[in-house]
């Protein structure tokens, strides 16, 4: 799953990143990045060209009297969970990040992981994004994307974001949403050979917590927790 990321990047470096002829207003960056936040994604135009926008993170579900917020889709199982969205409005998106965190269960407590690129620059995750929005929520509302983890990522957490590889970016568009995707994502997803994983502070399970010393590793005794994966 995806519970948490960050993009530890300036605004101008996602709009060069994606070829954007204009990015929206935007305070970055942002390290503890929860449910319920607002975040650039991107999104395709006809002309093949990407487009940021402003969007918040989680779809609404009202379940009995309570409005809860969908962070994830499994990537795997879309075809159905796409038919429970308002389908003319949902469309596929990215969502930029320069990392992202997971839990790892260790004897009687729960280890946050920072997991990024080993050089640190920006990917894609993959999302989809509704336009469906009222007076009472103006952004658009996305869902992170996820599927069975790959590498050491595994050892930590069972799921993960489905990474897009760069120069898949554009494919991920051009495919059908309801299609067999799980058979797509497994042709666009990134290396994940190239990501980094190691621990990081319990200040980070604070959605209130937002700084730098979040992304970085803490000093525990095993020098095997910090690997490439």
């Amino acid at each position: 799953m995806c519970g948490r990321f960050c993009i530890a990047v300036a605004p101008g470096e996602i709009r060069e990143r994606y070829s954007l002829s204009h990015m929206p207003d935007v305070s970055l960056p942002s390290y503890n990045i929860t449910v319920s936040n607002v975040t650039p994604v991107i999104t395709c135009t006809h002309e093949e060209h990407f487009s940021g926008k402003m969007a918040i993170w989680g779809y609404q579900k009202r379940v009995q009297s309570h409005i809860r917020r969908i962070s994830n889709l499994r990537s795997e199982t879309i075809e159905k969970t796409v038919s429970l969205l308002e389908r003319k409005h949902t469309s596929r998106c990215l969502i930029p990040a320069t990392g992202f965190y997971e839990w790892k269960q260790e004897k009687n407590k729960k280890i946050p992981y920072f997991i990024r690129k080993e050089d640190g620059t920006l990917f894609s995750m993959a999302g989809l994004v509704s336009d469906a929005h009222n007076d009472s929520n103006p952004y658009p509302s996305y869902v992170i994307l996820t599927c069975p983890s790959a590498g050491g990522i595994h050892e930590i957490h069972d799921r993960m974001p489905v990474i897009i590889a760069r120069d898949k970016e554009m494919q991920y568009f051009c495919s059908d949403t309801k299609r067999a995707v799980s058979v797509q994502f497994e042709q666009m997803k990134a290396d994940i050979r190239n990501f980094f994983a190691y621990p990081v502070s319990l200040a980070v399970n604070n959605p209130e917590n937002n700084y730098l010393d979040l992304i970085n590793p803490v000093d525990y005794p095993d020098p095997n927790q910090q690997r490439l994966l």
